[in-house]
């Protein structure tokens, strides 16, 4: 059985008998990409050359323009901003996923998912049609029963300078989470079909 998580629920729901062909990481541009995921994810930008530097700053900073427009953050009120960087958090499905950055604004009932594709193939799926924002939705619905009205998800592929967001209502959960489950359902079928 495949490892399912929210990261690979895009790969599956074209292809339920999709696998990933092993690579060699040694020089490649994945390896690049997660220097610069790692750099993000810490704030250390030493490993990074000039324009992985300026590409990983350009992501920090349309964080920091999504927490302050669309949440109205506010770092001196941790009863209701609250953060959850790279925390493992569990879905309905019980997949296991960490969101780059999650940012829940109580007080006004929102949050706001950021996820950063640091490749150079760019975004592989919309905001609204990506199974990993998708699940990220799930997991925040779960993580805050009742307090929240809507999330906002953004994905970010700066290499590319690519932005896609969509905003989940509360009442979108029901038929979201039917969504990844009938692609869960899928990939666990034993007669599927690529």
């Amino acid at each position: 059985m495949p490892r399912l998580s929210p990261s690979t629920l895009d790969y599956y729901s074209k292809c339920p008998c999709f696998s990933f062909k092993p690579f060699d990481m040694d020089g490649s541009a994945a390896e690049e990409g997660i220097t610069m995921h790692k750099a993000f994810e810490t704030g250390d930008d030493a490993e990074l050359g000039e324009e992985q530097r300026r590409r990983v700053e350009q992501t920090r900073e349309l964080v920091e323009a999504q927490k302050t427009a669309y949440l109205g953050w506010s770092d001196s009120d941790p009863v209701n901003f609250r953060m959850h960087h790279e925390e493992k958090m569990k879905t309905s499905f019980g997949l296991s996923g960490r969101m780059d950055r999650c940012y829940v604004n109580l007080k006004d009932r929102k949050a706001l998912v950021f996820d950063s594709k640091y490749g150079r193939g760019g975004l592989i799926a919309e905001a609204a049609d990506s199974f990993q924002m998708k699940n990220y939705f799930d997991i925040v619905m779960l993580r805050y029963p009742g307090l929240l009205d809507e999330v906002r998800c953004v994905l970010g592929s700066p290499r590319t300078n690519e932005v896609s967001m969509h905003d989940y209502k509360a009442e979108d959960w029901p038929r979201v989470k039917a969504e990844i489950d009938a692609v869960i359902q899928s990939v666990e079928n034993p007669f599927k079909h690529p």
